[in-house]
C-alpha cells in the first residue's frame, strides 16, 4: 500500500508536467522568445573563411604555423584544391606546418563527403526497396485493406478458374 501512494505521489507531478501546455498567441500558436536586436548586435559575427591568399598573406605577416592552423580549424575552412596546388603555397611562403595540417584536413572532408554520398546512396536504395516491397505487398493501392491477402502474400486471381 506505501509502495502505491508512493508511486503515485512521484508519477502525478511528471503526468503534470507533461500535460502541460506552452503558452500560445492569438492565433494558437506557441510563442516562441526571439532575440532582440541588441542581442543580435552584441553576439560576436562569424569569421570568414580562410582562402589560400589568406594563408599566404598571413605567412608573410609573420604569424606562427600554430596559430594559423588553429584559425584554420576556427573558421572550419576548406581550399578545395588539389594536393599539388597546396604544395605549390609553399613556394610562396607558406611554412609546412600549414601545409601539411592543410593536405590532411583537405583528405578527411573528402573521405567524409565520399562517406556522406555512399550513406545517402544506401539510404536511397533501401527506401526504394522498401517502396518495392510494399507495391508488392499491395498491388492493388488504394484499396481497402481487406481485400489484400496474407502478410506477406498478396492476392492474385491465381488459383482454380483465375480465382483463389
Amino acid at each position: 500500500m506505501l509502495k502505491r501512494l508512493l508511486c503515485s505521489a512521484l508519477l502525478l507531478p511528471a503526468f503534470a508536467g507533461c500535460s502541460a501546455t506552452p503558452e500560445r498567441d492569438a492565433r494558437g500558436n506557441p510563442k516562441i522568445e526571439r532575440l532582440t536586436e541588441e542581442a543580435l548586435a552584441r553576439l560576436p559575427a562569424p569569421e570568414p573563411k580562410l582562402t589560400a591568399e589568406d594563408l599566404v598573406r598571413l605567412s608573410r605577416e609573420g604569424m606562427p604555423p600554430e596559430k594559423i592552423i588553429e584559425r584554420f580549424q576556427a573558421t572550419h575552412s576548406r581550399l578545395g584544391i588539389p594536393r599539388s596546388e597546396i604544395m605549390e603555397l609553399g613556394k610562396q611562403g607558406v611554412d609546412r606546418k600549414v601545409l601539411d595540417y592543410v593536405a590532411e584536413a583537405e583528405e578527411r572532408a573528402r573521405q567524409t563527403d565520399v562517406a556522406e554520398a555512399l550513406a545517402g546512396r544506401d539510404a536511397e536504395q533501401a527506401r526504394e526497396e522498401e517502396q518495392r516491397r510494399e507495391l508488392y505487398r499491395y498491388p492493388y493501392w488504394p484499396s481497402p485493406p481487406y481485400w489484400g491477402g496474407y502478410i506477406g502474400v498478396p492476392r492474385r486471381n491465381w488459383g482454380f478458374f483465375g480465382y483463389w
